[in-house]
């Protein structure tokens, strides 16, 4: 980190107390040689409460007769990225985070209905996700068509698809792999050769799970990194794979209304591991899947959404479905 003045150091302090609940001083800002120390004490406010597969970020007040919203983990990651998102929702509307599971959308989604059907209080629902969370949230959605609970909105932060859709051949899965070797190398200072026989015999499964245990024995701190980070690397490149691979298809039969809040194009990183989302279908791709499709535009790129300004945006328009959803219910 840069030298800054003690003004700076409390205002960086403030700021970071007002988004996580932490309680860090401006002299820990002034000693922090790193971002490392401020997010180790950071977490501590924000990875807490945890209900198996539930984060709650704000539980059913007493009396509330409000849909609940579910938000799903974004690829690699946590639902803490949702506390924004949290705040911007009235006080009265219970939101939980849905946690990471490892397994296929379909093991995933099925241990989530039990869940969101328990919380639900036999109201209807709100589900939502960031990305490849989108996903989780339409596939628990489709589940929940056989079931009791209703869905009363679906909220897609950008999930979207390219618009011209990398191949599904061979060379294409070896060049894939390449370009993760690469970025790894390049990011994170690992090398992780591809062994291209394997890939050719076995296919990506069996480099998952080769690349799983090799950043399992891969000791992070030789490379001046978080202990967390290479396991949050492995984590999003399985989820980021599941996702790439998906039809939206799948979930035509689908009946509850859609938004998709749409960015202004993926990030530069997204877009060298996979250079076919350098361009986005107009429509995210969900053209002839939605028939109650409602698209707001975002400023900014893919890593913006869930953040401020865009997740006001976001957060004002959630509101208004949340109202109607009520207003129905009498």
């Amino acid at each position: 980190l840069n030298s800054i003045d003690e003004a700076t150091a409390q205002k960086v302090a403030d700021r970071i107390n007002e988004r996580s609940g932490s309680e860090i001083t401006a002299a820990q800002v002034l000693e922090a040689g790193s971002i490392e120390p401020l997010s180790d004490i950071a977490r501590e406010s924000l990875e807490t409460e945890v209900e198996g597969n539930i984060r709650v970020l704000r539980e059913r007040p007493e009396g509330s007769r409000r849909p609940a919203v579910f938000m799903f983990h974004p690829a690699g990651g946590s639902s803490v990225v949702y506390e924004p998102l949290a705040r911007r929702l009235p006080a009265d509307v219970p939101v939980y985070g849905v946690e990471r599971l490892e397994g296929t959308l379909d093991e995933r989604a099925e241990a989530y209905v039990a869940d969101i059907t328990r919380l639900a209080d036999s109201l209807p629902v709100v589900l939502g996700g960031w990305s490849f969370g989108g996903a989780l949230a339409y596939e628990v959605a489709h589940r929940l068509e056989k079931t009791d609970v209703t869905v009363g909105h679906l909220e897609l932060l950008d999930l979207v698809q390219p618009l011209h859709p990398a191949p599904d051949t061979t060379e294409e899965m070896h060049a894939r792999w390449d370009r993760y070797s690469a970025f790894a190398a390049k990011t994170y200072g690992i090398e992780l050769p591809v062994p291209h026989d394997l890939l050719e015999s076995q296919g990506e499964e069996a480099l998952i799970g080769m690349m799983t245990m090799f950043l399992s024995n891969t000791d992070a701190s030789e490379h001046g990194l978080a202990a967390g980070v290479l396991e949050h690397q492995r984590a999003s490149f399985v989820d980021t794979r599941i996702l790439n691979t998906l039809d939206f298809h799948r979930w035509a039969d689908v009946t509850a209304p859609v938004t998709l809040y749409k960015s202004e194009g993926m990030h530069e990183g997204a877009i060298e591991l996979e250079p076919s989302f350098a361009e986005i279908a107009p429509d995210g791709g969900w053209g002839g899947i939605v028939d109650d499709l409602e698209t707001i535009q975002l400023a900014g790129d893919h890593l913006s959404v869930p953040d401020e300004p865009s997740i006001g945006i976001v957060g004002a328009r959630i509101i208004g479905h949340l109202d109607e959803i009520t207003a129905a219910l009498g």
